[in-house]
């Protein structure tokens, strides 16, 4: 007859940077951007989105100099899970759950 080999790659885990604001030092964070002056961002002829992106290049400045980040681990992902079956299975513990819930109430 004919022979068929599949092979499959294990989907890796997608990696990010994220804030840990549980020890974060706030007390220097927020003494930081008080003495940071802010308003020397912004100018009064100039354009609002560089102003906004020049105050907000300075405040993330100063968060990620209090605030430690750390990896946040993704969820593997499966290539066939879309939205629509994810909304599907969701429906269905949805229905099992409102089912069960009926028979004890029985």
């Amino acid at each position: 007859m004919f022979e068929s080999t599949v092979v499959c790659n294990p989907l890796s885990r997608t990696k990010r940077l994220v804030f840990d604001y549980q020890r974060a030092n706030f007390e220097h964070l927020r003494a930081h951007l008080q003495t940071l002056n802010l308003e020397e961002e912004i100018h009064e002829f100039s354009n609002i989105d560089q102003d906004w992106i020049n105050w907000k290049n300075a405040f993330f400045a100063a968060v990620t100099e209090f605030v430690p980040v750390k990896n946040a681990k993704g969820r593997k992902f499966l290539p066939w899970m879309n939205n629509t079956i994810l909304h599907l299975f969701k429906k269905k513990t949805h229905v099992k759950n409102k089912n069960q819930y009926f028979q004890i109430s029985k």
